[in-house]
């Protein structure tokens, strides 16, 4: 067996709600609404690596987060990154909704429902997310 076949680039999701339950997307310089949150380091604990990268994205610290994962979902990203990833999504607080977006990987952020994903552009991603949210 070929080991690469094997491998799979591992990211954790920050699912944060509004009171209503409409989660946070943010949007990217490409357009498309992501969750926040991003690749997890070599060694890096995904809960450290979490609280780093939505910080990194949305100028605003993760205040409560779930102790293991709500939901974990796989995405065959070969085509365009030339790997399989993992995602981790773990149910979050952030500290304010004063969030500054810090890079291009959020130019924009908003609160959508998931009948509402279908409205907008959604990151590829996010599809196999969708099926289990």
């Amino acid at each position: 067996m070929d080991i690469r076949r094997c491998q799979y680039r591992v990211s954790a999701k920050a699912i944060i709600e509004d009171e209503s339950g409409k989660i946070l997307l943010i949007q990217e310089e490409n357009g498309l609404w992501e969750l926040p949150g991003g690749g997890i380091e070599y060694r890096e604990d995904p809960k450290k690596g979490l609280k780093r990268e939505v910080t990194e994205e949305i100028g605003v610290g993760i205040s409560q987060l779930s102790d293991n994962p709500d939901y974990v979902w796989t995405q065959d990203r070969r085509k365009e990154k030339g790997y399989y990833a993992l995602y981790l999504g773990y149910k979050a607080s952030i500290e304010s909704f004063d969030i500054k977006c810090k890079s291009g990987e959020c130019v924009d952020w908003a609160f959508y429902s998931k009948n509402e994903f279908r409205k907008i552009k959604i990151h590829p991603i996010l599809t196999n997310f969708v099926k289990i949210y």
